[in-house]
């Protein structure tokens, strides 16, 4: 995580001149701090960096980065919604697929063919073993890529979780059969840690994404507090 508590206010004050070159998370805690401290930018300099911010907190409101997660929202009328996996996430787990099937494919047979070199006159270098074991670690990345790929395709495969009035259904796949479950709002919560944050019913995982950025933090938070918002 990006953090600037270390900084003094005059550095502080040089990165933001430099506001527009910095990323969404270095902004937000750019001026997080800045706010902290009571500090007083020249002219223009804190409007821009809210501005700047503002636009990312508009697409946060409207579910844009829900797509970096391969998900989209769909509004259903009467503040209800569905969310539900997007055309780009079954695209990459289709992606994963057949290129973890093409490495492992391609490194097995550089693997086969340095062995059959083995029986030939010029026999196998110390480079050709270099590569074989290169190979071979490829076969291995190859079927873990394949079979997340394939695992991500199949969880998601009827994926919907829609909220219809004050009734909220999931509906996923465990152990290849579609299951359907349904909560009430105060089951919902967010569980955070460092490497992750997941959106979870009743200790039942809804959403959850690993190694998250901040905009997915913020954009799984602003889901709870649509769903919480009616909560008396």
């Amino acid at each position: 995580m990006i953090s600037y508590t270390q900084l003094s206010n005059t550095e502080l004050l040089e990165k933001a001149k430099y506001q527009s070159q910095l990323t969404f998370e270095a902004q937000y805690r750019l001026k997080e701090e800045i706010l902290k401290r009571d500090i007083s930018l020249a002219s223009g300099q804190m409007d821009f960096l809210t501005e700047t911010l503002d636009v990312s907190f508009e697409k946060i409101k409207n579910y844009k980065y829900l797509s970096s997660i391969g998900l989209k929202l769909n509004e259903t009328g009467n503040n209800d919604f569905v969310i539900r996996r997007s055309f780009g996430g079954l695209i990459m787990d289709f992606l994963a697929i057949v290129f973890g099937m093409l490495i492992v494919v391609g490194s097995v047979f550089m693997v086969v063919s340095t062995y059959l070199k083995s029986g030939t006159p010029e026999g196998i270098s110390a480079f050709d073993l270099g590569m074989a074991g290169l190979f071979f670690v490829l076969v291995i990345v190859g079927i873990q890529l394949f079979f997340r790929g394939l695992n991500r395709l199949i969880d998601h495969l009827g994926f919907r979780f829609e909220k219809r009035g004050e009734e909220f259904v999931f509906r996923q796949r465990k152990h290849i059969r579609l299951t359907k479950d349904i909560f009430r709002r105060e089951d919902i919560e967010i569980n955070s840690s460092a490497n992750s944050i997941e959106l979870s019913a009743n200790g039942q995982s809804i959403i959850k994404v690993q190694n998250p950025n901040i905009k997915q933090r913020f954009t799984l938070k602003a889901i709870l507090e649509r769903l919480k918002e009616n909560e008396s």
